[in-house]
């Protein structure tokens, strides 16, 4: 019966400890504006970790959100209709990435921004 008491209390003591150790993680938030022909950040710089990217098209036009590293994707949103929002959540490394939309023509017409996660 000690055994299980001293093994209940080891538990209790992780379980109260481990946001205090690095064991809580946090999210970011990103609020991405879409538009004719724009993509605008609610910050240029975000920790690394869990990020939640808000999505909201202003524009017209169907617009979609790419998130980008050297030529590999990390994630992508759905096509997103005039006036919606989505939401898409990854996990980042330190680096630059670029995000687009992925519609074709869009991104040349300047639908093209960077966040910087450190």
């Amino acid at each position: 019966m000690r055994g299980l008491t001293a093994i209940a209390a080891l538990l209790c003591a992780f379980v109260l400890l481990w946001p205090a150790i690095g064991g809580a993680t946090t999210t970011t938030a990103v609020g991405v504006s879409e538009r004719e022909w724009s993509i605008s950040l609610g910050r240029l710089k975000a920790p690394h970790g869990r990020i939640t990217f808000y999505v909201t098209n202003f524009g017209q036009d169907d617009h979609n959100l790419r998130v980008r590293k050297r030529g590999y994707q990390y994630g992508s949103t759905g096509r997103i209709r005039s006036g919606g929002h989505a939401t898409l959540r990854l996990t980042l490394k330190p680096g630059v990435y670029t995000l687009i939309c992925g519609i074709p023509g869009h991104r040349q017409l300047g639908m093209v921004s960077t966040l910087t996660v450190t």
